[in-house]
């Protein structure tokens, strides 16, 4: 089991949205081994130089003693990619594609918040 920042009880996973981060936090909570730390939801600031600040939101940051750490966007839905512009959409419950941001950008962003 490991170790979850914060810790979250079943009433306040059961209220969360999307209810697919909350099933990943159950699973990366009960499925991997004690020496796993795992930050949940982790929200922060960065300001790159000459640049306005930027709300930063992170799904989930996995450190594995092992082998560093993992980053987890979560997306819920069924999503398409573009091969040819490279955007992304998300079908909502009437078949409507929707644009999303990148989700490969958003790790990154949170990768760059990391080691700066």
């Amino acid at each position: 089991m490991a170790r979850m920042v914060p810790h979250r009880d079943e009433t306040e996973l059961a209220a969360h949205r999307p209810a697919s981060e909350a099933d990943a936090y159950r699973a990366l909570r009960d499925k991997t081994p004690n020496e796993w730390l795992v930050i949940f939801d982790k929200r922060s600031i960065a300001q790159p130089a000459a640049a306005s600040p930027t709300s930063i939101q992170t799904d989930f940051i996995v450190f594995v003693p092992e082998f560093g750490f993992l980053i987890i966007e979560m997306k819920g839905g069924l999503l398409k990619i573009d091969d040819s512009t490279g955007k992304w959409t998300r079908l909502n419950d009437k078949g409507q594609a929707n644009e999303m941001e990148d989700p490969t950008a958003q790790a990154l962003g949170s990768l760059k918040m990391l080691i700066s």
